[in-house]
């Protein structure tokens, strides 16, 4: 029998290779074979050294052996045999041993005999089956429903079914005679034949054949050498044309579809068990990657920002149990250098390479995003600014109320001053006069308060955006919109609220502002201005059942006609006359509510009304984790003096500040540059900082100190009228270091008695570590 020997220990390796061809085996011996190497084919094959389990696995899963030893130490065996091994011999061992054990495999029938006639046995299928005619032999093979037949050791076909004889076009009983290489390509018969009378079996064997006509077919060939007599071939063949005409269709479609991707503007990366197979170079370039080697074969998720990774998981396994496409979504991309940008993602489930993965199609969304944000002020500010002269109205109402009543306080300053003068002064009258000052400076108050707010509330519109990720209170955003659009509305209808939810929503406030501005002003600009007795414009919240919040805006209007309804959320579609509408602002409230996983929804009736309804998903009621301010009031007790400093480029408020908290050891700075010295040299309790600086901003002016001295940050507090600025995003800033302008000095003091009390508040280490 021909033995094949694979051991690395080489003395052992030729003792057994000397002893086995000393009892007639035709024996090859190799020091090593590697696992990706073809394997020689033998009757017996006999491995030891470091790849014997995985070398027995493979010839028992390719069939290239009769028979599999494994030599090895004892805790290899059961491995070994579960793997493919027939069996196990454990080291050191005698070469005699081996050539004992060999023999007593194949007198027990372990190994089949090359050629029959070495056993005594009668043959039991002797006694079962008489003696067959060939015609017989040919009924029972038409039976077999695929091509089959039965060929001698030389090649000649000895019988055949029906199927084989209509696979080569053949008449019926005029294949067999003939030689296999006649009927199937020569050379890899040759190779099949050798193949066969030493591994008994050969399985899915491709082969080529040619009809009567010259057609040429690819069939997989299951093939058994029977050690009978001489020996013979019994074939059973499978025509895969089909399916090799289908692989290589497949193969130019994917070629065509790889010269689609590289001409692509977009990036374009497939995927397959989480790993890149392909990236076109429009991908390269946003990734930052000059060659796609570096990414083939690397986790597709090391390129995704930590943040989005269990999303994108989440999303190829949608794809996978559903086999459909998914929507286009918003993921973030870490390019080489580490900048981030987002993409977005489509994305297919297919077949690439014959292997299932997921297309995706990526489109960089920054300028886009950009220009889309810009978009979003601009109808913004063009709404406010349609509203300039109410808003302009409002503020000088309480502004005419201030200046009025201060030119009384100094009035009655001056009368009482005259009144405590004259010698027989009346105390009564100047009790009187005190209460008047009092009350002057209480309305003045209140005129100053009212201005605050209508700031307040414009903030919330002019500011950029902030972001989706808010919890957004709809109560508080809808009273400011209300608030701002009020002239609009006063003069037309009465505004009535109706506030039943309870739940919070996630979102931009900046852009659900922007929302609720634009349905009010559509509201009151459908209703004719003059009798708002008779008109009414409703707004209402409530719970819905699906865990959505749901805002209504019903006006009394003119309503909108039905063939103009389809069309009102079309860009630069207007009801309204020329010049009065850009036909923007209903499309960008309907984007950004669609953008917020919200619902948007119009009915109305000609003379009628309009009922606008905004849906949205609620957010979860939870104890929010960041420092709140409190307002302390005066506790009796008298605290330390603080260190205070004042940076402020405006003398009247660095002034102000200063009398305020007259109690303080109090320095005041006009400039970054000398703030930011005496920030590094000095230890001060709290430092007040405005936000617009000249020289350097207080942004600016804050990354210097956290360069230089970082634990005084904790201590910076920006007087600011809106939000942080957008570069501290992310710095651990919270409420807690803002104090909004205008500000009493009630809320001033409190702050400061605040940081000498408790100790500056810390800054959120898991936002400054993720920046």
């Amino acid at each position: 029998m021909k033995v094949f020997i694979v051991d690395p220990d080489a003395v052992r390796r030729a003792d057994c290779a000397d002893a086995l061809s000393r009892r007639g085996h035709e024996v090859v011996a190799r020091g090593d074979l590697g696992l990706t190497e073809e394997l020689p084919i033998a009757s017996i094959v006999i491995v030891a050294g470091p790849h014997l389990v995985e070398l027995c696995a493979r010839y028992r899963r390719e069939l290239r052996a009769r028979w599999i030893l494994g030599l090895g130490e004892l805790s290899l065996a059961e491995e070994a045999l579960a793997g493919g091994a027939d069996d196990f011999l454990c080291v050191p061992m005698s070469p005699e041993r081996l050539a004992l054990r060999l023999t007593v495999a194949e007198r027990s029938g372990a190994i089949a005999a090359d050629v029959g006639g070495g056993s005594e046995r009668a043959d039991p299928l002797g006694s079962i089956l008489p003696e067959i005619s060939a015609r017989q032999l040919r009924a029972i093979f038409d039976l077999v429903p695929l091509p089959a037949l039965i060929a001698g050791r030389d090649g000649e076909i000895h019988q055949c079914n029906r199927e084989l004889e209509r696979m080569l076009r053949q008449r019926a009983g005029t294949v067999a005679g003939r030689r296999l290489a006649e009927v199937f390509d020569a050379r890899e018969v040759a190779a099949l034949t050798a193949d066969i009378q030493t591994v008994s079996r050969v399985r899915e064997r491709e082969l080529s054949l040619r009809d009567r006509y010259g057609n040429d077919y690819r069939v997989a060939a299951d093939v058994r050498w029977i050690p009978s007599g001489d020996g013979y071939i019994i074939g059973v063949f499978t025509d895969i044309t089909e399916r090799r005409l289908t692989e290589e269709a497949l193969r130019q479609s994917e070629a065509s579809l790889r010269s689609v991707f590289e001409a692509s503007p977009d990036g374009i990366i497939v995927h397959s068990e989480g790993r890149y197979v392909y990236v076109n170079p429009a991908a390269r370039a946003q990734l930052g990657i000059a060659d796609s080697e570096a990414l083939v074969g690397s986790s597709v998720y090391d390129r995704i920002h930590p943040s989005d990774v269990a999303r994108a998981r989440a999303r190829v396994a949608k794809m996978f149990e559903s086999g459909a496409p998914e929507p286009v979504q918003d993921i973030r991309f870490m390019r080489s250098d580490g900048e981030v940008f987002i993409g977005e993602v489509a994305s297919i489930p297919a077949t690439f390479m014959g292997v299932p993965a997921v297309i995706s199609i990526i489109r960089d969304a920054g300028e886009q995003r950009q220009m889309q944000s810009q978009l979003y002020l601009a109808d913004r500010l063009a709404t406010v600014g349609t509203l300039a002269v109410g808003v302009a109205h409002e503020i000088n109402n309480p502004l005419s109320w201030v200046i009025g009543n201060l030119g009384l306080l100094a009035d009655e300053l001056d009368e009482q001053v005259r009144m405590r003068d004259a010698p027989d002064h009346d105390p009564v009258a100047v009790a009187a006069s005190r209460a008047r000052i009092r009350e002057l400076l209480s309305r003045t108050q209140e005129g100053t308060e009212r201005v605050r707010r209508i700031a307040r509330d414009l903030g919330r519109f002019a500011r950029p955006d902030s972001g989706d990720g808010q919890r957004v209170d709809v109560h508080a955003l809808l009273d400011s919109t209300i608030e701002i659009a009020d002239l609009q509305v006063r003069h037309r209808a009465r505004l009535l609220k109706h506030y039943q939810a309870v739940t919070p929503v996630l979102g931009s406030e900046a852009r659900l502002g922007q929302v609720f501005l634009n349905l009010l002003v559509n509201a009151a600009q459908a209703i004719a201005p003059g009798t708002p007795r008779n008109n009414r414009v409703d707004v209402y919240t409530r719970n819905l059942d699906d865990g959505r919040v749901e805002v209504e805006i019903t006006d009394t209007g003119c309503g909108i006609p039905p063939d103009k309804l389809e069309r009102i959320f079309d860009p630069f579609f207007t009801t309204k006359p020329v010049g009065e509408g850009t036909g923007i602002g209903l499309a960008i409230t309907h984007e950004i509510i669609t953008a917020h996983g919200g619902e948007l929804v119009v009915e109305s009736q000609v003379d009628v009304g309009t009922r606008f309804f905004v849906r949205l998903p609620g957010a979860e009621i939870v104890d929010d984790d960041v420092p709140r301010r409190v307002i302390r009031e005066p506790s009796g007790v008298v605290l330390r003096s603080a260190r205070v400093l004042v940076v402020d480029d405006e003398p009247m408020i660095r002034e102000m500040v200063s009398e305020a908290l007259a109690r303080h050891e109090v320095a005041t700075v006009g400039t970054a540059t000398e703030a930011l010295q005496r920030i590094v040299s000095e230890d001060w309790d709290i430092i007040l900082c405005d936000v617009i600086l000249p020289e350097l901003t207080g942004a600016e002016l804050w990354e210097r100190v956290h360069a230089q001295r970082p634990e005084a940050c904790r201590r910076i507090v920006f007087m600011t009228g809106g939000d942080f600025p957008t570069q501290l995003l992310g710095r651990g800033l919270s409420d807690a270091h803002k104090l909004d302008k205008p500000f009493s000095i009630k809320t001033l003091r409190s702050l400061v008695e605040r940081f000498v009390e408790d100790g500056p508040p810390p800054l959120d280490e898991l936002a400054r570590a993720s920046s």
